[in-house]
C-alpha cells in the first residue's frame, strides 16, 4: 500500500481525500485541527444567521471509515514525515498539503463543530449590541461581512439607531482582480444601504478606539478582515517556500522542492487567493497524484493565475444583492445581478459541501 498522508481539511484536502480512498492500493490519512469542513465564503452570513446547517458537515459524516483521521495540528514537515503536535509522526510515501491561510481574529473558526455554532452565537450577540460597527478591510470578505450586517439591522440603520462604517486602504473598494464596474457598482450599493465607506485611509487601533488619520471613528464593536497568510508549517526542505511563506509549486500541483509532495489551495505561490474550480483543479491535483505513484508521467496541468487575470466571481451583499464578474476568452464582463443573486447572494452556497 502507498501512504497518502494530506494535510488541512479544508473543500481541496477534502476533496483530494475522498477521491483518493477510492483508489486501489492507496492508504489515505488526512490530518485536521477541525472536527468539520466548513464553506469558509459563507461565514459573512454565519456572524447573522448564527445557523451551520447546509454549511458545515464534519469529517466523520463525509469518510466514515474509508480513511484514516487525526485530530491534530502538524507542526512540521519533511519528504519522509510530518510531526505532529499531540500524535507525534505520520510517515507517509507521498504528502499533499492543503493547509489553507491564516485568517484573522473574527474568521478564524474554532476546532470543533459545536464550538463553531456558539462562536457565531456570540459574534451575534456582539454586532446587535453594538451601535457603531467598524469593518476594516474591504476586500470581499468586508464587503460581504458589511452587505450582510447592513441588509440585517436596516430597520435600525435607517432610524439612526444603529451604524456600520467600512474603510479601506485602497481609494477603490475590492481588489485589482475585480473589474472596476463591479468595484463602483459595490460602491454605490453599499451607500444605498447607508453605510459610511472610508476610502483612501488607513485604520490604526489604540486600545478600543480606531482611527483614520487622526480622526477617531465611533466604534463600539470592530472587526478586521485583512491579514491574511499562508499557513503552512515548518519544513527543513530548501526551497520549498518563497518569501511570504508560500509553497512553490509546478502547473501539475507538485512542488519545487521535492516531487513527492504536492500543494493546493491559499497556501500555494499564486497571486490570486479565492475559490478556483474545486473539481477541475481537485481533479487535476489527485490525477497527477495517483500517476506519480503508478511511475507515470504527469500530464494534468492547470494555468496559475497571474496579476493581470479578472477571474470569474461574484460579491454578495446580503441575500438580495451583489454584484460580479464572468471571465471568458474575450474578456471580463460584468455578470447580470440577479445571475449574481441566484448563484451566490440568495443561498451563500449552502448545500455546496454535499458533494463530499
Amino acid at each position: 500500500m502507498t501512504r497518502i498522508a494530506i494535510l488541512g481539511a479544508g473543500p481541496y484536502g477534502a476533496f483530494a481525500a475522498k477521491k483518493l480512498s477510492s483508489v486501489p492500493g492507496l492508504d489515505v490519512t488526512l490530518i485536521s485541527k477541525k472536527n468539520y469542513i466548513h464553506m469558509v465564503p459563507a461565514v459573512p452570513r454565519n456572524f447573522v444567521t448564527q445557523n451551520l446547517d447546509g454549511y458545515s458537515r464534519t469529517l466523520e459524516d463525509i469518510f466514515g471509515n474509508s480513511i484514516r483521521l487525526i485530530y491534530d495540528e502538524v507542526v512540521s514537515f519533511d519528504d519522509k514525515k510530518a510531526t505532529t503536535r499531540k500524535n507525534g509522526d505520520v510517515a507517509f510515501d507521498v504528502l499533499i498539503v492543503a493547509t489553507g491561510s491564516i485568517l484573522n481574529r473574527e474568521f478564524q473558526l474554532p476546532d470543533t463543530i459545536d464550538s463553531a455554532v456558539e462562536y457565531f452565537k456570540e459574534e451575534f450577540e456582539k454586532v446587535k449590541r453594538a451601535k457603531n460597527i467598524t469593518v476594516i478591510g474591504g476586500g470581499i470578505s468586508g464587503c460581504e461581512l458589511v452587505g450582510e450586517l447592513a441588509y440585517k439591522f436596516k430597520d435600525e440603520i435607517a432610524k439612526g439607531e444603529k451604524s456600520i462604517r467600512l474603510i479601506h486602504s485602497s481609494s477603490n473598494l475590492l481588489s485589482h482582480f475585480e473589474i472596476d464596474s463591479v468595484r463602483m457598482s459595490i460602491k454605490s450599493q453599499l451607500e444605498g444601504m447607508n453605510v459610511k465607506l472610508y476610502l483612501g485611509k488607513q485604520a490604526t487601533q489604540d486600545g478600543d478606539k480606531i482611527y483614520v488619520g487622526s480622526e477617531e471613528i465611533p466604534s463600539d464593536h470592530t472587526i478586521w478582515t485583512t491579514g491574511v497568510k499562508p499557513a503552512t508549517p515548518d519544513s527543513p526542505l530548501e526551497g520549498l517556500k518563497n518569501e511570504k511563506g508560500e509553497i512553490k509549486v509546478k502547473s501539475t500541483f507538485q512542488t519545487l522542492a521535492s516531487p513527492n509532495i504536492f500543494a493546493v489551495g491559499d497556501c500555494v505561490d499564486f497571486v490570486i487567493k479565492t475559490a478556483f474550480p474545486l473539481k477541475k483543479w481537485g481533479s487535476v491535483l489527485t490525477d497527477n497524484v495517483v500517476a506519480y505513484v503508478q511511475n507515470k508521467p504527469l500530464t494534468k496541468q492547470i494555468v496559475p493565475p497571474t496579476n493581470d487575470d479578472k477571474p470569474t466571481c461574484g460579491v454578495s451583499l446580503g441575500p438580495e444583492q451583489g454584484a460580479g464578474q464572468i471571465a471568458t476568452p474575450f474578456g471580463t464582463f460584468k455578470a447580470p445581478t440577479f445571475l449574481v443573486v441566484q448563484s451566490k447572494s440568495k443561498t451563500m452556497l449552502k448545500g455546496k459541501l454535499s458533494q463530499f
